[in-house]
């Protein structure tokens, strides 16, 4: 599930929605998954969502409390966000086009992944069963 990116046809995470009036982040859609899952993909591309973002929130101009107090908080998380690459990652992303790809993105919905956990606990079963770690009634030998 962590592999999942938006499309040209299917938006996964949203961005910037204006909804009644002010500015949201990150609002979930159709197709969205939990929160965390959202916020695990924002991390992922913190630095060039951010900085896109950010200069969305720039160029939307709404009248009103709501909008205004909204593009304050939106502007400033944004901007924090940014920040982060440098105090948290040295500059590593702003270095590597603002996102990074994990080892899972590259599998997408292939088995691959599970295929090696299992020959990884097949492995580690054969190896306890030759040296007479189980003793086969349910428990470990001493």
């Amino acid at each position: 599930m962590q592999n999942l990116e938006n499309s040209p046809s299917r938006t996964v995470y949203t961005g910037v929605s204006v909804v009644n009036g002010g500015l949201a982040l990150g609002l979930p859609g159709p197709e969205s998954l939990a929160e965390w899952s959202w916020a695990n993909w924002f991390r992922k591309h913190q630095d060039a969502n951010a900085r896109q973002w950010l200069g969305q929130v720039e160029s939307y101009h709404g009248e009103g409390a709501a909008f205004a107090r909204s593009s304050v908080v939106a502007r400033a998380s944004l901007r924090q966000s940014i920040g982060e690459d440098q105090v948290f990652w040295l500059g590593w992303f702003s270095r590597h086009g603002g996102s990074v790809t994990l080892i899972g993105d590259h599998f997408k919905d292939s088995w691959t992944p599970c295929g090696l956990l299992l020959a990884l606990w097949l492995a580690l079963m054969w190896m306890l069963w030759r040296h007479g770690f189980y003793n086969g009634r349910g428990s470990m030998s001493s």
